[in-house]
């Protein structure tokens, strides 16, 4: 029951939502990252009117939009930064130090999660200008509905076992 209860408490997010969560007015579309490529997960009705491309991994990838859009969001680790606009740019995952009590370090790298494309109806003046750390920013972590869909499955199959016994 605990676990049903924690299940639905967690909501995916929608591009459109996490383009207003950062000053915009609504998202185009959604690219997650794994083993270094890019796939669409989630698109609105601007994305037919739109040809993004990538060109690098999930550390580190160039991006192509025509026409341009006004925010480009980059989700890495819980960190979520704004990442310019236009029709072209780099985003980045990042590295962080991190030191034990003797004093031994480590570079931790979090590649890119996905990255959002956004857009404003008044020509490109949203953002909330965080063009970098913006964690902290979103509590709420940012699930793809597949991801939601499954976890809320597995709940079920959970439930339906417990009763059988």
């Amino acid at each position: 029951v605990v676990f049903l209860l924690a299940i639905s408490s967690v909501a995916a997010v929608s591009i459109d939502e996490e383009c207003q969560d950062n000053g915009f007015d609504y998202g185009i579309a959604k690219y997650d990252c794994s083993n270094g490529v890019y796939t669409l997960d989630e698109q609105n009705s601007l994305y037919d009117y739109y040809v993004f491309g990538f060109t690098g991994d999930c550390q580190e990838a160039d991006w192509t939009a025509s026409p341009g859009v006004d925010g480009v969001l980059v989700k890495s680790a819980a960190d979520t930064s704004e990442d310019g606009d236009g029709t072209s740019g780099t985003v980045y995952g990042w590295t962080e130090t991190k030191c034990n009590p003797q004093g031994v370090c480590k570079d931790i790298t979090h590649d890119i999660s996905h990255v959002t494309f956004c857009k404003d109806s008044n020509g490109g003046n949203g953002g909330n200008g965080c063009k970098g750390d913006c964690n902290g920013d979103h509590p709420v972590p940012v699930f793809s509905f597949a991801t939601l869909a499954v976890a809320v499955v597995l709940a079920g199959l959970g439930l339906a076992y417990l009763r059988k016994r």
